[in-house]
């Protein structure tokens, strides 16, 4: 996604005739959040939205019915959509259909295109304020145009789903033969161990490898091609027209633990990183397909708070490197069919964010729609 807000009355000379100038103010309510304290929320299955996203779960929903979130404190301009209700609590606005002229996902699509990080209030705690928002210049299209932009904005989201559950079901299914093969033995009877099998520390078998945490928001590039790795549950911070920090390939990939969020990637192509990023390889004939499954999750952010030093200091089960390969040719094509699906996941999104502030100003237009 472009830096540049494509879709303002500043860029009016490439606006279609037929689309309407105005403001965000104009086209939709920003909505204040409810406090809810993590100590009186009550276990439910009710998503509660903060500005980092969901924070939690509860048993009531303060909005019945699907809407948008934006950060408003902490994560400034952050965009979420929930599609089932939800708890929106004071860190953020939300809206809903009725709060908007606009179709929904056209609007939750719009507003990820303008930028709204970019408009701190002047205080000491980062903040969105609601009047600056909605003075953000924009222009609309008429209804169906903005119905038919945001199917072909949800094709890409569809598309990358479904290949998210592809790759959930791919993990679960690794994870599955892992336990299968070693899930029986347990470093607390050593000597029940059978023959080829030992206890020992993770760094008998690994090397962690050096990289350069220099990238941060100024290095994001929409046309960039290198990726940014960060602590996030999705891994991808976004692209730099960098070059990458650290080398990977398919040949040669290399796994990632993410300090104090206990994340675990699979990586077999070239990136950069932000800080506490944290790769390592296998040696001495322990390779990445093993260890994937063997250190994956083996930390967590409640057991340890995720520190590198606690996972290093983790006792494991330890094969024979005889063993481990031949579990090495199960987990391989596993996790090369995850890393083919994360490649066009990527690629996806790279799409989808080069073309989305293309839409929203009417520098590219959608055809199949009934503009009459």
């Amino acid at each position: 996604m472009t830096d540049k807000n494509l879709n303002t009355k500043e860029n009016k000379h490439i606006r279609p005739n037929d689309w309407v100038e105005t403001t965000l103010g104009e086209a939709c309510v920003f909505n204040y959040g409810k406090g809810l304290k993590t100590e009186t929320r009550i276990s439910g299955n009710i998503p509660v939205y903060g500005s980092s996203g969901v924070t939690g779960w509860h048993n009531e929903a303060l909005i019945n019915e699907k809407g948008l979130i934006i950060g408003r404190k902490g994560s400034v301009g952050t965009i979420y959509k929930s599609e089932v209700p939800f708890f929106p609590i004071d860190t953020v606005f939300y809206i809903t259909q009725k709060d908007t002229k606009c179709n929904l996902e056209y609007l939750y699509r719009l507003l990820q295109s303008l930028g709204l990080d970019r408009k701190n209030s002047d205080s000491a705690v980062p903040g969105l304020n609601r009047e600056n928002a909605y003075s953000t210049e924009i222009l609309l299209p008429r209804l169906l145009e903005q119905q038919a932009i945001a199917s072909v904005l949800s094709a890409f989201d569809n598309k990358i789903e479904l290949l998210r559950e592809e790759n959930k079901t791919l993990e679960e299914m690794g994870q599955t033969i892992y336990k299968e093969w070693f899930g029986g033995y347990s470093v607390e009877k050593p000597e029940e161990l059978p023959e080829g099998y030992r206890v020992g520390k993770i760094t008998e078998i690994i090397n962690r490898e050096p990289v350069s945490y220099k990238c941060d928001k100024k290095d994001l590039d929409s046309k960039g091609k290198t990726p940014i790795i960060d602590q996030g549950a999705d891994g991808l911070y976004g692209y730099t027209s960098r070059e990458p920090d650290f080398i990977a390939t398919k040949e040669n990939p290399v796994i990632l633990f993410t300090n104090h969020t206990c994340n675990y990637w699979f990586i077999d192509y070239s990136f950069c990183a932000i800080q506490n990023v944290l790769p390592y390889r296998g040696k001495d004939g322990y390779d990445e397909y093993f260890l994937y499954f063997m250190t994956k999750g083996s930390i967590t952010f409640i057991e340890y708070k995720g520190h590198w030093p606690n996972f290093v200091a983790k006792d494991f089960v330890i094969p024979s490197v005889e063993i481990a390969q031949n579990f090495s040719e199960i987990a391989k094509p596993i996790l090369e069919k995850i890393s083919d699906n994360n490649s066009q996941i990527q690629s996806l999104i790279s799409s989808r964010d080069e073309i989305l502030p293309k839409l929203m100003s009417g520098i590219v237009r959608v055809n199949d729609f009934n503009s009459n």
